[in-house]
């Protein structure tokens, strides 16, 4: 099996550990989780930085299934992760600062995202089109567009007790006759409304417990966690 593991995993100098007994290394101008006839699992080493790729920091692809846990993942050209039609675990990742979107879910993916810091990207923070997943437990704020946007008739993610805040447009958005469920997440300071359903179906969208102050000066005395300032810029 070959592997490399570095603090700093750069444009032209990017591996990923497989763990499968596949005994293949990846290697390309991005981090690229892939797999061609069957399922690998592939572990991105933690503590790394991951940064100012061309394209997406990391495309995790087809059938593959990593954990991709602790990492500093920003500075992309476009979106700083792609799940794109793969499961795995993402988890306890600082995504930040990407010119587009943070972490990206699409085409019947199904990833479970945990703990993890999206902040401060040029899109939305994390986007799922015609896909599913588990979004849990995550810090999501000051995002350019909304916090997280959730589009296409064949998405169906589990929305769960994450702090979504500080974002340009809506906290949370549901397009495009969506299907989801959103519980238990705090949202405040969204500056385009806290959640939108635009051309979507309530009857599809299952909301439950979401704490969402009703006005600028609800949103200072819910909860103590609304008190929270902007976050700041990442360094």
């Amino acid at each position: 099996m070959a592997s490399r593991s570095s603090r700093e995993l750069e444009s032209s100098n990017t591996y990923v550990e497989c763990v499968c007994g596949c005994a293949r290394r990846h290697s390309s101008s991005l981090t690229r989780v892939a797999s061609y006839r069957r399922v690998i699992s592939c572990r991105v080493q933690p503590q790394n930085r991951i940064y100012a790729n061309l394209c997406s920091n990391i495309l995790v692809t087809k059938a593959s299934s990593p954990t991709i846990e602790r990492n500093r993942i920003y500075a992309s050209a476009k979106c700083g992760v792609i799940f794109d039609g793969a499961d795995g675990a993402f988890r306890h990742n600082r995504v930040y600062k990407n010119h587009r979107i943070g972490v990206k879910i699409i085409r019947n993916a199904n990833p479970i995202l945990t703990h993890n810091q999206v902040r401060n990207n040029l899109g939305h923070g994390i986007e799922i089109k015609n896909a599913s997943g588990i979004v849990s437990a995550n810090d999501i704020g000051g995002n350019r567009l909304s916090g997280i946007c959730i589009s296409g008739r064949a998405a169906n993610p589990i929305v769960l007790k994450n702090q979504i805040h500080h974002a340009h447009g809506q906290g949370v958005l549901v397009l495009d006759d969506a299907r989801g469920s959103i519980e238990q997440n705090v949202l405040y300071r969204n500056k385009g409304g806290h959640l939108e359903l635009a051309l979507a179906s309530p009857a599809l969208v299952h909301l439950r417990n979401n704490e969402l102050p009703s006005t600028p000066t609800a949103a200072l005395l819910d909860s103590p966690l609304l008190q929270r300032e902007q976050p700041e810029d990442e360094t």
